[in-house]
């Protein structure tokens, strides 16, 4: 036995009883207290509504048999059958309520039979079933569906039911097989102008099936044959067209499909995708690529870069070979805070004013690119003039002349025909052995070497002077002249002339190719004053090879022909429905190195386009000019106005600061709306498309909820407006049920997951398996108790009453009186 109370918040009242004891008048003795406490004790527990639940014994039993139209003649005979034998087993005195799902009613032993027509629902029945079972007691339920159902609303009770601890026994009918149906069609999101997919279910059995999708009377894709046996999915991809709201009407053909062939919904187009654009190489360019990414991209191209005040108001900015000087380096940092913060996405394009030498490479912008850049340079061998002034006096006879000549010898090997070379010979007078000539015939000019010999006396200052101008008007980027003696030479004005010749661009390195001391101090100063070498040779074991060419590199132009035709990488999202991903050549790119965390999405021998993740925002960089000289060849490939929106799209902001959902329950739509960058702010404006304004209520920062009525049998179409932000939303009709349609195997109620979380047991008409007998609470009944408090409350007031004009306590509280 159990004591329920109906009202127990009057429990409150108990906490007045101390009030009793407070300030009372002298006199009024313990007992009395006591009466009165008790008495008001009583008055609550009768207001509580007091029952007593006595256990009958008896069990009670809830059936729920689906008789529904849909079900084969075999399937709602087999579900008699089930029912009428799990009642025959039943205790006699057990309580038995039976809750049939269409059809006509169905001679059955039960205490109560309740009829629920079509359209057949379990929602309803799962509901019916729950208020057939009083509160407090135990019951078991039992279900013998296929599971399909008009609507899905099932959650409350289910919900009850596990609640409540009341197992549910289900019994699966075996589906019948049906002509193909469609039973959903979902539209992905999409904006104007971009490609659409649209997806199809199809149910039931049948081969060669074929789904075309259609807008008004326009049709818009139409799928492959197929067949069907249970479910298929199938995607049909079409563009986007500039309506807000577009109808679409999926239709079965062949297969020989239900009547129901049909199926109709709504897709929410979106607004196009805003661009900012900053770029002035190519005229025209803002309007050129417009044309090209079609109407789901909205370009705006401002005449200045200079004027742009807030980059984040954007979800994407190209700069397009935008020249680094014309974007101000606190313009960089504050489009950089909008990628890495805000989000918003970057594409940065172009040839060499985007990548090459004097661009972005010391910029603040060049922090956030995929790609770093590159100078290649090359190397060369800059053409060089040398003058070998000999020593041919009589001092040098011998040794020092044959190693001299030898020296020249070796100078002329390591020079090239574009080089220059002569020697002058002094002996008391100068000579050209050998004039100033390219160096196409060496072994002629080392012949002409080989025949001086020593003679005369040692007069090196005019052979120095004949050889510094035999140099100084050379064509060539470096001079030498190359002093070969023993250092004994007359005097003159050596170091003028020689600091005169190095400031010229004239180098002056000497030889000595004799031994000892002598001379040597005279040919050491002389390198210094001309800023070249000097060299010690004083015999054959010494002999050293002068290299007077100065090797060095030249820098290769950043923007060049492709070395190899585009190849894609990785990134196969970026080619999705475009056909087959292998761009036309590029007639020239700008060379760079992939960052190690970037992705290279196309490269022709050197990343042509590559992308990653800066903060919150993608940047992606593009090696050449999505307009220009680069991609000329671009032009007649028919996929590239779309796969280059595909790349837009990609890059920008992928965050929509603004959700919108939409969840029918009949005639009702909740709208529910949700900022996702949290931001507070002022309430989004929503209405209905052609309809009035829906009233929202803020639950959270951030979050709105609205209801409004739309008829089950029309869709919700919804626009709303946040500042400069538009976000659609669409719910076909009959979106939370089948609306006279066939039913949905994909939206059947799952019967053994229901028995599984109930506690219950599951099983299927051909291997019925009853529950064991219940060893729950059983049915109760409820004797009220209320009376009898209302009764005992009378009782201690009137004992009270008695107490307190008792004669015996009268006069005792007189004599208190008079004492």
């Amino acid at each position: 036995m159990t004591v329920a109370f109906v009202h127990p918040h009057w429990a409150w009242l108990l906490l007045a009883l101390p009030l009793l004891i407070w300030r009372v008048r002298p006199g009024v003795g313990r007992i009395q207290i006591a009466l009165r406490a008790a008495a008001l004790a009583a008055i609550v527990i009768a207001l509580m509504l007091p029952s007593l639940l006595v256990a009958t014994g008896r069990q009670s039993h809830v059936f729920v048999l689906d008789q529904k139209a849909a079900l084969t003649e075999a399937a709602r005979a087999s579900a008699r059958t089930i029912l009428n034998q799990r009642i025959a087993r039943l205790p006699a005195g057990d309580t038995v309520t039976v809750v049939q799902v269409g059809g006509r009613s169905v001679p059955v032993q039960a205490d109560r039979h309740i009829l629920l027509g079509e359209p057949a629902s379990l929602s309803a029945a799962l509901a019916q079933a729950v208020a057939a079972v009083p509160p407090g007691t135990g019951a078991r339920v039992t279900l013998i569906s296929d599971g399909l159902s008009n609507d899905r609303h099932w959650g409350r009770s289910v919900a009850a039911l596990v609640r409540r601890g009341i197992a549910v026994d289900t019994v699966a009918l075996r589906p019948a097989r049906r002509a193909p149906f469609i039973s959903d069609l979902r539209a992905a999101p999409a904006r104007t102008g971009e490609a659409m997919e649209a997806v199809a279910t199809v149910e039931g059995n049948g081969d060669d099936v074929v789904v075309a999708l259609y807008t008004g009377g326009r049709l818009l894709a139409t799928s492959p044959a197929f067949a069907v046996d249970g479910v298929a999915r199938v995607a049909l991809r079409f563009t986007a067209g500039d309506t807000a709201f577009l109808p679409l009407r999926a239709v079965l053909r062949g297969g020989g499909r239900s009547d129901a062939a049909g199926f109709d919904a709504v897709a929410a187009i979106q607004p196009p995708l805003r661009m900012l654009y900053l770029g002035e190489r190519q005229r025209g360019a803002a309007v050129r690529l417009q044309q090209l990414l079609g109407p789901g991209i909205r370009i705006d191209a401002p005449t200045d870069a200079a004027t742009v005040r807030d980059f984040g108001a954007w979800p994407l900015v190209m700069i397009d070979d935008l020249p680094a000087a014309r974007l101000s380096d606190g313009a960089q940092r504050q489009l950089l805070r909008a990628v890495a913060q805000g989000g918003t996405g970057l594409i940065h394009a172009g040839g060499e004013a985007a990548f090459g030498d004097g661009g972005y490479q010391r910029a603040p912008l060049a922090a956030a690119l995929p790609v770093t850049f590159r100078q290649e340079e090359r190397a060369e061998k800059p053409s060089v003039a040398v003058a070998v002034v000999i020593d041919s006096s009589g001092s040098m006879s011998g040794q020092p002349l044959e190693i001299s000549k030898y020296i020249a010898r070796l100078a002329v090997r390591n020079l090239t025909p574009q080089d220059q070379f002569g020697v002058v010979e002094f002996y008391g007078a100068k000579q050209w052995a050998v004039p100033m000539q390219p160096v196409r015939d060496a072994p002629a000019i080392e012949r002409a070497i080989g025949r001086m010999q020593a003679q005369g006396s040692s007069v090196l200052f005019p052979a120095l002077q004949e050889a510094y101008y035999g140099v100084k008007g050379a064509p060539t980027r470096y001079k030498h002249v190359l002093v070969i003696s023993d250092g004994d030479v007359s005097n003159g004005a050596f170091e003028q002339l020689i600091r005169h010749m190095a400031a010229d661009g004239v180098n002056v390195s000497t030889v000595v190719p004799v031994a000892g001391e002598r001379g040597i101090d005279n040919m050491a100063q002389w390198a210094r004053w001309g800023l070249g070498r000097f060299y010690y040779v004083p015999d054959d074991s010494s002999l050293v090879q002068l290299d007077l060419s100065v090797p060095g590199t030249t820098a290769l132009p950043n923007y060049r022909p492709a070395a190899a035709p585009p190849r894609t990488t990785v990134g196969q999202d970026w080619w999705r429905d475009i056909g087959s991903p292998v761009p036309p050549p590029v007639a020239g790119l700008v060379r760079v190195d992939v960052r190690p965390e970037a992705d290279t999405i196309v490269a022709a021998g050197t990343p042509l386009l590559a992308s990653w993740l800066y903060g919150r925002g993608r940047v992606t960089a593009m090696m050449t000019e999505p307009l220009g000289q680069g991609t000329r060849g671009w032009a007649g490939w028919p996929r590239y106005g779309e796969w280059l929106a595909r790349v837009v799209a990609r890059t920008a902001a992928p965050d929509v600061p603004l959700t919108v959902a939409l969840d029918r329950d009949g005639g009702d739509v909740t709208l529910t709306i949700q900022r996702t960058d949290g931001a507070a702010g002022r309430t989004p404006e929503a209405r209905l498309e052609q309809g009035p304004r829906i009233a929202l209520t803020q639950r959270a920062p951030g979050l709105f909820v609205g209801t409004v009525a739309v008829p089950a049998d029309r869709a919700a179409l919804v626009s709303v407006r946040d500042g400069d932000l538009l976000v659609r939303a669409a719910d076909r009709a009959w979106s939370d049920g089948a609306g006279g349609r066939p039913f949905s195997a994909l939206h059947a109620l799952p019967l053994a997951a229901l028995s599984r979380v109930t506690g219950g047991i599951a099983s299927d008409a051909d291997a019925d398996r009853a529950a064991p007998p219940s060893g729950g609470v059983g049915e109760r009944i409820a004797v009220a108790l209320w009376g009898w408090a209302a009764l005992l409350a009378l009782l201690f007031y009137l004992t009270e009453i008695a107490w307190r004009r008792w004669p015996s306590r009268r006069a005792a509280s007189a004599r208190e009186i008079r004492i």
